[in-house]
Formats: C-alpha cells, structure tokens, sequence
C-alpha cells in the first residue's frame, strides 16, 4: 500500500511544483503530507502516522514510511525491512537448527543403529558358533554310540564300559556342565511339537537317540549317559538287597510312567522348561544352585545313588522310559535268552539294573529295562544271554 501511495505521489509532484497547487492544505490530503521544494531538484516526501492495526489474526504494525525523489528516480522504505531483515534472521536461524538436528539425527541416532546391527550380528555369529559346537558334539556322541553297539559283543571291549564312563561324566558332566542334555533336548522336542518354536537343534539329541537305540541297543543309558554315570560312581550298597524283587520292578515303573505323564502336563500348560531350574545334577556338575529346591533335590540324589542303583534312571528319567518303549518294537536290538537258559541265579544276580529277576525258581526278563552293561553275558556260563534283533511274526 505504501509502495502504492509513492507511485501517486510521484505522478501529482511535478504538478505541484509547476503550479504551485493554489489549494495546498485546504484538499484534506496535505494535513498528512508535507512537501518541502528544494531549487527544484529533489523532493522529499515524508509520510507519518501510517497506522496499520493490527488485525486479530496478527497482522503486523507499519508506524512509519517514507518515500525519496532524487532526480527522477522515487523509492520507499518502511520500518518492513527491519521486520524483513528479523525474519531472515529467524528463517537462518531455523535452518541452523534444522541442519543441526539433522545433523544429530543423521550422526547419533545411525551410531546407535549401526551399533544395534553390530551387536545383533556378534549375537547371530555367536549363537552359530553354539550351534557349531553343539552339532559337533552330537557327532562324537551318536558316534560312540554306533561304535559301542558294534563291539559291545567283545568281551574284551566290555571291559572299557567304566573308561567310557568317566570319560564321559567328566566330559558332558564337569566340563560341560551337564546342560544341556537328552532331557532338556526331550522336553524341546515336546515344545516344538506344540508349536512353540524350539530350534531342531534342541530336538536332535532326543530324536537322534531313538532310531540308535533301535538299532544298537540301550548303550547311550549304560555306556555314555554322564547322569548314569554319576549314579553308578556312587553306588556302594552292593550287599542290600533293596527293590529287587519283579513286584518292585513294577511298582518303579509305575512311578516313572506317572512322572513322565506329569511332565507332559507341565509342559503343555506352561509351555517351558522347568526341569532346568531345579537339575540336581546340573546343581552337582556346577557345584551351585539358584535356589534351595535345587541343593535339596541334589542331597535325594546322593542318599538315594548311595543306597539304590541309579534310582533316577530307573524311577523318574523319560528319556530311558521312552527309550526302553523303543525295544518292544520289531526289529528292535535287545537282550533276549534262548533254550539253553536253566535258570539260574547267576544273572540276576549281577543285573543291578534288575531287568533280570529271580523268583520261584525262574528267572525273567524284562527287556525295556535292560541298559545293556553287559553284566549278563559275562556272566552266563551257558551262553542263554544274547543281544540281539528279533523280528515277531
């Protein structure tokens, strides 16, 4: 507006200063302008009291404008500049501070993901290093299996089944920790079948030794299992005569049954491993617990290995449970007698296993039981004992 009033004001000049305008200050538009002739060369303009209220959306005030002439040539300057000027300063200034919280975003927060990315690629590098090593494991462990199960039939060979053991409790049980385990590889197996994501992995050591047993025999529960081992190592009491009548056997089996079935219902409704935070043996291999159940389970260990032999395999364990269901089906590779048996005592008398019973005169077998130690063909003196495959008809 005001660059508006100086374009007219510059058109009506000349005219007043040819003319002399005869009604200067009696027009109404002179009470605001003042025009001052200098020899005819420049004309100033001064325009005062231009007031522009500011509106109630907040319009900017203009108090002042003024217009120049000098020789032909207007031009109008208003206090806009400053605010001009101001508002640049305010744009640079949110530009500063745009650039600077680009700059920080761009910098720290690609830092931090770059850092994330590390991380998570040293926890993936790690977690198949693990993997690695635990496949690696499985390998040496299904291994000894298969070469057990091929001379367990050498008397000699059966002769190195306490090296097997030390070798192995002190492998898998100290130096590994005892964790994890076919138990803990059982229970995953259990959880991946209900969907809840456990790696195959887990599932291998479990699933690995069914189709071995089957073939080869129990061997991993007599020859390999560092929990087996353990239990043996502490067996003293050879000399009392605890739980070893068929009727015991029985009622043993029935208690390991039950248990299996209420860890399949723990599973299933909690969906986790819950075994893991009370392992007597894992509380014994590390010589610590998390918590006092732990210390406690350990000490029924201990007093019961004592007094019974390997009391957790035979009562509670589900993988020998399961794995000695494995012997029932066709084919499969367990101990069995023939004709020549005149059933003696001799036998039963070194399974301390007890899957050979003597009563009334007889002896019986009871094949899911067996762990293959080999006590039973040294033994025989009538070669009655053999272990073998048997396909029904």
């Amino acid at each position: 507006m005001v660059l508006w009033a100086g374009l007219i004001l510059s058109l009506v000049n000349p005219v007043f200063a040819d003319t002399g305008c005869a009604n200067s200050g009696a027009c109404g538009g002179c009470e605001k302008y003042a025009i001052v002739s200098d020899n005819n060369e420049s004309l100033k303009v001064e325009v005062e009291q231009v007031d522009i209220d500011q509106s109630s959306e907040g319009d900017i005030h203009v108090d002042n404008a003024s217009t120049t002439t000098r020789d032909g040539i207007e031009t109008v300057s208003t206090d806009d500049e400053e605010f001009e000027s101001t508002g640049s300063e305010f744009v640079a200034m949110d530009e500063t501070s745009d650039d600077q919280f680009e700059q920080l975003d761009d910098d720290e927060f690609t830092d931090f993901d770059e850092s994330d990315s590390f991380k998570h690629t040293e926890m993936n590098q790690e977690s198949h290093s693990n993997d690695s090593w635990f496949l690696y494991k499985l390998t040496i462990i299904f291994s000894l299996v298969i070469i057990v199960g091929i001379f367990i039939k050498n008397v000699t060979f059966r002769r190195l089944r306490p090296f097997f053991l030390i070798i192995m409790l002190v492998w898998l049980g100290f130096i590994e920790g005892g964790c994890p385990c076919m138990i803990s590889s059982m229970q995953h197996t259990v959880l991946g079948l209900l969907g809840d994501g456990s790696s195959w992995i887990k599932m291998l050591w479990f699933l690995g030794l069914i189709p071995l047993s089957y073939v080869f025999g129990r061997v991993w529960c007599g020859w390999l299992c560092h929990l087996g081992a353990l239990q043996e190592f502490l067996y003293k009491s050879s000399r009392l005569n605890v739980l070893k009548a068929y009727k015991s056997q029985r009622i043993i089996k029935w208690i390991q049954i039950s248990v299996f079935v209420i860890l399949l219902a723990q599973i299933i409704i909690t969906r986790a491993n819950i075994f893991i935070h009370y392992d007597p043996f894992k509380v014994a291999f590390n010589l610590f617990s998390a918590n006092i159940t732990g210390y406690i389970l350990l000490g029924i260990l201990i007093l019961s290995s004592v007094l019974i032999y390997r009391p957790f395999c035979r009562a509670f364990c589900p993988v020998g449970l399961i794995l000695g269901w494995v012997s029932y089906i066709p084919g499969a590779r367990s101990i069995s007698r023939n004709d020549a048996c005149i059933d003696c005592i001799r036998c039963s008398n070194d399974c301390k296993q007890n899957a050979i019973t003597y009563e009334d005169k007889r002896s019986r077998l009871t094949k899911c039981d067996c762990i293959a130690c080999g006590e039973c063909l040294d033994s025989c003196k009538k070669n009655a004992i053999s272990f073998s495959r048997k396909f029904r008809k």
